[in-house]
């Protein structure tokens, strides 16, 4: 099965980091990865990009930059599909996400990890 894996997020909740996953022997060319962010039911980010996927791999698709999401912004919903190179749906997921829990995180801890 070749899906998207969770969403991470990176630089204290600024970005979020899209991946492929794909435990399938062989590769899947051309296969198209869409992408949604919203706050409250509004989408305020999207985007898709077309990738080609190493069997028994992961790989980065895209890193969205989430700075036009207000720093106040507690949750927004995720959502991302993967289609085949002929339009076939292979996977969808849709995930709330807060935040604004990343953006403490970073805060506090700093990007080490480690109190400030």
């Amino acid at each position: 099965m070749c899906a998207l894996s969770n969403p991470r997020y990176d630089d204290g909740g600024k970005a979020l980091q899209i991946w492929l996953a794909d435990d399938l022997p062989g590769p899947l060319n051309g296969c198209r990865v869409r992408w949604t962010v919203e706050v409250e039911g509004k989408k305020v980010l999207q985007g898709e990009k077309q990738i080609d996927a190493k069997p028994l791999g992961a790989k980065l698709v895209e890193t969205v930059d989430l700075s036009p999401i207000p720093d106040s912004t507690a949750a927004m919903t995720v959502s991302l599909a993967l289609f085949d190179s002929s339009g076939r749906e292979l996977s969808r997921d849709r995930r709330e996400t807060f935040l604004k829990a990343w953006r403490i995180h970073e805060a506090v801890m700093g990007k080490a990890g480690k109190p400030k």
